[in-house]
């Protein structure tokens, strides 16, 4: 054997990163789809009562809603989940975890979804819903935060990027939790709490010109 090769035990942590992202997009390709069935199901009922195009849009309009909403959600937390993993070099501590934390979140929301869009608004489930999201953005920032505590386990040159995915997901974190707090004190407010995210921008900026402040004095 040559001994300047990389030990073997070394290879599989470094593959293993790769392969549970590959996994994970599967998976989030799936409860993508899943977030259709329930709409179908209601294509179908509609008609087989001889309903038109126009009466199955006004009478699933929370339906409708409840899918666009959930589909641009899953998107979003896809492409910030690919944002934080590219900078993963191989897996280490918690992050297996985490991932599998953050991918019951993803195929929890389509059932979520079901709900929101066939069952009057109530306390438990603004829980379930936005707690998902919740879960999704938290599990995000532990995974950011473990490689800057654990640099080895980052691609060379990325805890800047890491330390900007940190921001971002902490902000949401906190927004998803105000929408929470606002549904369960308010729930005629219903999903509109969810509107707080626009903030996520605005505040992550600021967030980022306070980190820099000091450094540019």
């Amino acid at each position: 054997m040559d001994e300047t090769s990389e030990p073997p035990s070394a290879l599989p942590t470094a593959l293993g990163a790769e392969r549970l992202v590959f996994f994970t997009d599967a998976v989030v390709a799936i409860a993508m789809t899943l977030l259709v069935l329930p709409l179908m199901e209601s294509v179908t009922e509609a008609a087989a009562e001889g309903g038109d195009t126009a009466e199955f849009v006004s009478s699933h309009a929370n339906q409708l809603f409840s899918f666009g909403l959930s589909f641009a959600i899953i998107a979003v937390f896809w492409q910030s989940h690919h944002r934080v993993w590219e900078r993963v070099r191989r897996l280490g501590g918690p992050l297996f975890l985490l991932n599998t934390l953050w991918l019951l979140g993803i195929v929890w929301l389509p059932v979520a979804t079901a709900m929101v869009g066939q069952m009057e608004t109530d306390r438990l489930q603004a829980t379930l819903y936005i707690g998902a999201m919740l879960l999704l953005s938290v599990t995000l920032t532990l995974v950011s935060r473990h490689l800057l505590t654990h640099p080895d386990l980052a691609v060379e040159g990325a805890l800047p990027g890491v330390r900007r995915g940190v921001r971002v997901t902490t902000v949401l974190s906190v927004l998803f939790t105000v929408a929470l707090l606002v549904v369960l004190a308010f729930p005629g407010v219903g999903y509109s709490a969810l509107f707080v995210l626009f903030l996520t921008q605005p505040l992550s900026t600021l967030l980022r010109r306070r980190a820099e402040g000091p450094q540019t004095a």
